[in-house]
């Protein structure tokens, strides 16, 4: 797992590197241009102009030392220094002097209010850093949203210049960037409200001190392979049926069943050892004929469950609220099952929509269950929200205050813990937003409760697991096209490539 830091802490972490490794802090900026070079796609380049943008901090830095690294390699980046500032960054002047005695680099200072040049081409933006805690305004913001029009391409490094990194940003930055950041992505790159400012982030490792940064707290945590690999258990040799778990589907309609056989479909497939579907009567055969390998139970969805026999239903792990529908009887069903029973499971859907016309604080959530709403049904749920970070915060109260997980679906789910950490998922594709792929990360989730995870295992593997599978799809036969019955198809893959 990698920990998502603050720009204080980060810049902390840079000096603590600096000092155990006993190196100079122009040495840590070559290497973190290196490792930007070495990200760049070159073969998309093509004859394009190459624009280098440098500011006179240490972004500034980096892109003077990315300028020279890429003369170094036979091309002829143009090179514009900002005199943003009368204060130049130790640095960043260390790289201009380096550059200057290179005779084949092609230089040139933009200084306030002089005509500024084209920016049409690759542009490769190190105007202003993660550190920036004031918005852009004047000459500065006019010249990012001249790049904005003209360029081809944005590569940002490390962060879109005006961009903040722990912040909402509603001042002008650079726009559709496609961001290189070293050690870990920032909080504000997986928030929805990123959209229309990151095109895409890859994550380059430029050797931090690992023991300082394991002494650095923060509640948010980027869910990584090696993070999955920690967690998931191979299944034992003389294990059965029995030692991986009863799931139970709740949900269905009598339009509806597809959603349920796709979350019982999916929790098979995910590793427990039975399934059983508790849906409308008349519904039974076509379940069983969508599922051969799923078990009914009897009683009738639309009666309450019966007292005498609640320790029958104690032993099953439940995933409710595909397709369900929100009748009353449905609504009676669901209310009733809350009151009465005492083990963590999972609620999605209809579940979340019978809970929002109640209210939350009227609800016996049992403490550890795992609620998995869309942006629609959050909102439902809990209200607006300003923006993407004070919706955030208001996930984490609901989780804190009713210690539950909240799976707030979306391209990089958060899972909201009750400990008020928060956990970013690093895998999927927009493929699939597509009809029964919510379905299939219920019926993963509580496939992984049956076999024992704990609540917050279940919630982090299902995600991270329920992605990864899309992404196997989207290299097999790319995202159009992509089903949530493909998404099922694909998960012991995924879950195999990350068995140690």
């Amino acid at each position: 797992m990698q920990k998502i830091l603050s720009p204080d802490q980060t810049n902390k972490l840079d000096q603590q590197t600096i000092k155990k490794q006993f190196i100079r802090s122009d040495q840590l900026m070559e290497r973190a241009a290196h490792q930007f070079v070495d990200a760049l796609p070159f073969n998309d380049f093509k004859d394009q102009p190459i624009i280098i943008i440098a500011g006179t901090g240490n972004n500034g830095g980096d892109a003077l030392a990315i300028a020279r690294l890429l003369i170094d390699k036979g091309l002829s980046p143009v090179i514009f220094f900002c005199r943003v500032s009368s204060h130049v960054s130790g640095d960043c002047q260390l790289n201009w002097d380096r550059l200057n005695q290179y005779q084949s680099s092609n230089l040139n200072e933009i200084i306030e209010n002089q005509d500024p040049p084209s920016f049409h081409g690759i542009v490769i933006d190190g105007l202003f850093g993660s550190g920036l805690n004031r918005s852009i305004e004047g000459y500065w913001a006019t010249l990012i949203e001249k790049i904005n029009q003209e360029a081809e391409r944005i590569f940002s490094i490390d962060i879109p210049s005006g961009f903040f990194a722990d912040k909402q940003t509603t001042s002008t930055h650079i726009l559709n960037a496609e961001v290189i950041t070293f050690d870990s992505p920032k909080l504000t790159f997986l928030l929805p409200d990123s959209q229309k400012s990151i095109n895409s982030f890859k994550v380059v490792d430029i050797n931090l001190d690992l023991d300082s940064k394991a002494n650095l707290n923060t509640p948010h945590t980027y869910i990584t392979q090696k993070g999955i690999q920690n967690i998931l258990k191979r299944r034992d040799k003389f294990s059965h049926k029995g030692t991986y778990g009863k799931v139970c589907i709740i949900g269905g309609t009598d339009t509806m069943t597809g959603g349920v056989t796709l979350a019982g479909k999916a929790a098979l497939s995910t590793g427990c050892g039975y399934v059983f579907y508790k849906v409308p009567i008349e519904k039974g055969d076509t379940v069983l004929s969508q599922h051969m390998e799923g078990i009914l139970l009897q009683d009738n969805l639309f009666t309450t469950l019966p007292n005498q026999n609640q320790s029958k239903f104690d032993k099953y792990t439940f995933g409710i609220g595909c397709a369900m529908g929100t009748t009353q009887p449905t609504n009676n069903l669901l209310l009733t099952f809350l009151a009465r029973h005492k083990h963590p499971y999972v609620l999605d859907a209809d579940a979340l929509n019978i809970i929002a016309k109640k209210g939350l604080d009227k609800q016996a959530l049992c403490p550890m269950s795992i609620l998995t709403p869309h942006q629609k049904e959050f909102i439902r749920l809990a209200g607006e929200s300003e923006n993407s970070f004070t919706q955030l915060d208001l996930a984490k109260k609901i989780a804190m205050t009713y210690q539950v997980y909240i799976c707030l679906k979306g391209p990089h789910t958060i899972i909201a813990c009750p400990d008020g950490t928060c956990y970013f998922n690093s895998t999927g594709n927009p493929g699939m937003a597509v009809a029964g792929s919510g379905d299939v990360l219920t019926g993963m989730i509580t496939s992984f409760l049956a076999q024992g995870y704990s609540s917050k295992e279940s919630a982090i593997l299902a995600v991270y697991l329920h992605g990864y599978a899309g992404n196997l799809i989207d290299k097999a036969k790319g995202q159009y096209g992509l089903t949530a019955s493909d998404i099922i198809d694909y998960i012991p893959q995924a879950i195999n490539e990350h068995l140690c």
